[in-house]
Order: C-alpha cells, then sequence, then structure tokens
C-alpha cells in the first residue's frame, strides 16, 4: 500500500517544484512515524493502515524531490556517480532503522525499540528540513539526509508485521481462520 502511494505520489507530482515537495514529504515523515508509534502502540490495524497510506505520501515526495534535486544538481559527466551515491545513502537510510530496532528489540522490545529508532529518525527529518529551509536550493548535505529519510521510513514499515499480529494474530491462526 505505502508503494503505490509513493508511486502515485510520483506520478502525480513529477512537474512540481522540488524543494516543496521534499519539505512536504518530510513533514509528512514526521506524521507517518507518529502514526506508526501509535499504531504498534495500541495495536491498531486502522491506525497502521492510516500510517501506510502517510509515509507512502512522505516516501514518495521525498524520493521524488531528493533524486530530481540530485539530477539537476549533478554535473552531465559525473551524474551516473552522483545518483548511484545518491542510492547508496538511500539504501544505508532503509537498512539502518531495520538493524538498530532488531537489535534494539532484542534489548528492549518492540515499542520501546521502535519509539527509540523513530525519535532519532524525527530527528534527522527536522535538521534535513531546516537545512533545506535556510539554504537557496538543495545541497548535497541536505540531499543526503532527505535521502536517509526516505529511505529509514521505508524501514520502519518492516515493523508492520508486529502491529498486524498484535491486531489479528499471528500469521498462522489468520491462515487457518
Amino acid at each position: 500500500l505505502a508503494f503505490a502511494v509513493a508511486a502515485s505520489v510520483q506520478l502525480g507530482g513529477s512537474r512540481l517544484p522540488t524543494r516543496p515537495v521534499v519539505l512536504a514529504g518530510l513533514i509528512a515523515f514526521l506524521a507517518a512515524l507518529a502514526l506508526i508509534v501509535a499504531a504498534l502502540s495500541a495495536a491498531s490495524l486502522p491506525l497502521f493502515l492510516a500510517a501506510t497510506v502517510v509515509s507512502g505520501l512522505s516516501v514518495g515526495a521525498v524520493f521524488m524531490g531528493s533524486l530530481a534535486t540530485a539530477n539537476r544538481l549533478a554535473p552531465a559527466e559525473t551524474r551516473g556517480q552522483v545518483i548511484s551515491t545518491y542510492f547508496v545513502f538511500a539504501y544505508v537510510g532503509l537498512t539502518g532503522p531495520v538493524i538498530a530496532v532488531g537489535f534494539g528489540a532484542q534489548a528492549f522490545g518492540d515499542f520501546r525499540a521502535t519509539l527509540a529508532v523513530a525519535i532519532a529518525l524525527a530527528a534527522i527529518a527536522v535538521a534535513s528540513a531546516a537545512v533545506i529551509r535556510r539554504s537557496a536550493s538543495l545541497g548535497s548535505a541536505s540531499l543526503r539526509c532527505a535521502s536517509l529519510c526516505s529511505g529509514c521510513l521505508r524501514s520502519v514499515e518492516v515493523r508492520a508485521d508486529d502491529v498486524v499480529e498484535r491486531a489479528v494474530g499471528p500469521q498462522s491462526e489468520r491462515v487457518r481462520a
């Protein structure tokens, strides 16, 4: 669902200016993080579905805007290298929080680990938005933060199985029902 919403945002917003799109995506990212934590806390499937839609909006906006900015700012002779580096940061942003939640969950439990990672990601998003707002155009530092946030949000969604299992039971029980 999140990827379908993200793809729709990218298709529908491809002609929009990148800076406001990335800023809107970062704001939506904060809302998505709050909804993910609330859904996990309440074991609420409806909250989780809302979080999924909002996270799709965020991922679509941040990814579209930051990738367009990278393409626009990269010199033609190094564009391939720049875009490759962009995707490295995006994948680090995707996997880092999953690993952090995994280790944190073993030591502190699922909810506390998810909450701690969500707080860290929110701080990154706020810092990214502040850098973007202060800059005349998206520069390399804000681009790295935005691509990390894009990947991070997707990784936080991996905790979806926990929410679904708490709300409707383990998958093995659902298959039999």
